[in-house]
């Protein structure tokens, strides 16, 4: 869209990678998220085999399984996404780095945790 509004324009798009331990924490996410669903669907048999008592957590989880799995899979995937994003942006003007931080609002965890906020009020409403 640029390019037709400004001939001659190069616009380039790349991905700035997040710091090293968000990446980590990203990889970890997923693990735990499907660990917990198994947990919940299966733990009547993995705990025993284990030689464990479930925990109290297990119980209040599979009292409704689905509402259970289905807030597993939102939040996990919100934090994973959270996770892999890094915010980060530059511009450059004839080879010069721009700075847009003091008049762009670049959406952060606050924002997100409002967003989510809102949307568990209006689900469980």
């Amino acid at each position: 869209m640029l390019e037709s509004e400004f001939p001659g324009i190069n616009v380039v798009l790349a991905n700035y990678p997040p710091p090293l331990p968000k990446r980590i924490l990203g990889k970890v996410v997923p693990v735990v998220q499907t660990g917990v669903i198994v947990a919940i669907v299966a733990g009547d048999q993995i705990f025993p085999r284990l030689g464990m008592t479930p925990p109290l957590w297990y119980y209040s989880l599979r009292a409704n399984k689905f509402r259970s799995i289905a807030s597993t899979w939102l939040l996990t995937n919100f934090l994973q996404s959270f996770l892999q994003s890094s915010g980060a942006f530059e511009v450059y003007c004839n080879g010069e780095l721009v700075s847009l931080s003091e008049h762009i609002i670049v959406p952060g965890l606050p924002l997100h945790l409002n967003t989510f906020h809102i949307f568990v009020i209006i689900l469980f409403l």
